[in-house]
Parts: C-alpha cells; structure tokens; sequence
C-alpha cells in the first residue's frame, strides 16, 4: 500500500508525539517505582501510558483511513 507524502508525514509527527508521551509515562513509573512518593504519581503515570497508545494507534489507523479515502475519491 502506497502512502501518499503528506500523510505520511502526519502519520510521522504523531507517531513521535506519541513516543514522548510513552516516553514520559515510562520516566514517571521508573521515578514512583525508586522514590515511592504519592500514589498520584503512579495514576498520572498509567494515564500517560494510555493516552500514548491511544495516540499512537489513532496516527496509525487514521494515516490508512485518510490515505484510503483519498485513493477513493480520485
């Protein structure tokens, strides 16, 4: 399947997006798991966890959807 040039690049931005939010949420469960400081930390840390693969899986199936409707439409 042939990704068109600018899709991909939107598909490219998310997908590091995403990694820096897996990025972070790793940081911040590696940070709870050595200082054991409020629960808190923990949550936000599963919170970003899931929004990242969220994102990153959105980008994904997005940049196919977007690309397949334009081979579609023209």
């Amino acid at each position: 399947m042939n990704l068109d040039n600018s899709i991909k690049k939107i598909m490219h931005y998310g997908i590091i997006f995403s990694s820096f939010v897996l990025l972070a949420s790793i940081l911040t469960l590696i940070y709870y798991n050595f200082f054991y400081l409020h629960p808190l930390i923990y949550n936000i840390g599963i919170l970003l966890f899931q929004a990242g693969t969220t994102y990153f899986f959105s980008f994904l199936v997005g940049g196919f959807a977007f690309n397949k409707i334009k081979d579609d439409l023209n």
